[in-house]
């Protein structure tokens, strides 16, 4: 292999993708045959690939890698999660099938089949070929990280819930997830499967541990620990929860607007029932105003609350601690400003 190509290859190892792409142009010209040249554009490919340029990645393969390599396991397996990842699940597919066919003993496909099968949303048969590519290669860690991501993604195909779903399938799940964190402690990614997999499972503690240690092991995952953060939050906190049932899938926006709304739809309401005698129906509509508002008032002051939390100092933003207190004042204001109108309207 010549100089440039492995210099290519070591940027590659040490992350620094763009620096790479002209190391391996300068690389091409100095192959002794095609086929050397051939495994510096399926590098330079896999390059690419890592940048998210998926497209040019799938077709540099087409043009200069597949009339030479094709034969190629390894090269064949790039090019695999290349179409994966540029959507094309059904070529994919088709090429892994053969790659089984062909090397049935490799755990590499059967990583891919199962990768394949989360997509279709096959969680039992996935976990069936991960099992197969573990017992082939105990010691793989990318079988190993794609067992935890298939735990992380694991989802009801009815609406029975997930946890009996997941204990039926997969009984000793927490075993798993414990040797995937003992052989890898200082994955980042590892334990960020870990803590989302916990959280599915409503064990906050040591969700929240695992999260918090991916973010520490590499700071750049933030972004992807927020929001099982905020879930993990909610899971610690009762009150929360129960205040968070009604709008889970309510946006805030549209809660916020009800709390504006629902005062003068309820003064309209108990106007026309006093002036035609219902005084049950004024009273009723007077205790739900009066159990509505203040229930949203609480739920926004837990909000507020949050951000004194070690999560919180780490799930929100300036302008999201802002906007919860806002929110909590005007929910109080109006609150106050409702309990008048409807004082007035029971009178």
């Amino acid at each position: 292999m010549n100089q440039p190509h492995e210099r290519a290859n070591l940027l590659v190892e040490l992350g620094r993708y763009e620096q790479a792409l002209p190391v391996f142009t300068e690389a091409i010209p100095q192959a002794e045959d095609a086929t050397e040249r051939a495994e510096i554009f399926a590098d330079m490919a896999a390059c690419l690939a890592k940048l998210g340029r998926f497209g040019q990645a799938e077709q540099l393969f087409r043009d200069e890698v597949l009339p030479y390599l094709s034969t190629d396991e390894w090269a064949m397996h790039r090019f695999v999660v290349i179409l994966i990842n540029s959507g094309k699940q059904v070529e994919a597919d088709a090429i892994n099938q053969q790659l089984l066919s062909a090397y049935p003993n490799s755990s590499l496909h059967y990583v891919i089949d199962a990768k394949l099968l989360r997509q279709q949303r096959r969680f039992v048969d996935a976990w069936s070929a991960i099992q197969e590519a573990r017992r082939l290669d105990p010691d793989s860690a990318y079988a190993q990280e794609e067992q935890l991501t298939l735990l992380a993604c694991w989802q009801p195909s009815s609406r029975k819930p997930i946890t009996p779903l997941l204990d039926m399938a997969v009984p000793n799940w927490e075993a798993v997830v414990e040797e995937a964190v003992a052989r890898a402690p200082s994955d980042p990614t590892i334990r960020l499967l870990a803590g989302e997999i916990y959280a599915k499972k409503s064990q906050p503690a040591k969700a929240q541990q695992h999260l918090l240690d991916a973010l520490q092991l590499d700071p750049s995952y933030q972004p992807y620990i927020v929001n099982s953060l905020q879930h993990v939050l909610t899971l610690q906190q009762p009150l929360m929860r129960a205040l968070l049932w009604p709008f889970r899938r309510v946006p805030e926006s549209w809660a916020l607007g009800l709390v504006v709304i629902v005062p003068m739809l309820a003064r309209g309401l108990i106007d026309l029932a006093s002036s035609r005698g219902i005084n049950l129906v004024t009273s009723l509509l007077g205790i739900c105003l009066l159990m509505l508002i203040p229930t949203l008032g609480i739920y926004f002051m837990c909000r507020v609350l949050v951000e004194f939390t070690p999560v919180g100092q780490i799930i929100l933003s300036e302008r999201d601690k802002w906007r919860n207190r806002l929110q909590c004042l005007a929910l109080w204001l109006f609150f106050a400003i409702s309990t008048v109108v409807v004082l007035q309207g029971l009178r």
